[in-house]
């Protein structure tokens, strides 16, 4: 049976646009900071560390795939890009970049 693939690669501008949206929804308490950088890990599952403020007073916010799944579908959602609504939905790392990658068994 054929399967459908889609990748929507993320620009570190978006990634972060998109964390930030994400943090603010949730309702999470980063003590008045934003995300400044964030840094990816190509492992299985895809994790990611956000950096708000710097210097001493630097806090890093832990981010798992579902966190990074719900934030890049809530980016998506918002700027009224098409998604899916079955399909596997996962983050990966395609060229360095985070992606959220769907397959959809036809």
């Amino acid at each position: 049976m054929p399967r459908e693939s889609r990748l929507i690669i993320f620009s570190e501008f978006e990634v972060i646009d998109a964390l930030r949206r994400f943090v603010e929804a949730s309702k999470w308490d980063l003590d008045g900071k934003t995300i400044d950088r964030v840094q990816a890990y190509d492992e299985r599952p895809v994790r990611a560390v956000a950096l708000c403020g710097g210097g001493s007073d630097e806090r890093q916010l832990n981010l798992n795939e579902l966190d990074l799944t719900r934030a890049f579908l809530l980016y998506c959602v918002e700027r009224k890009i098409p998604l899916p609504k079955r399909g596997q939905k996962e983050v990966r790392i395609s060229d360095g970049a985070l992606a959220l990658a769907i397959t959809i068994d036809s």
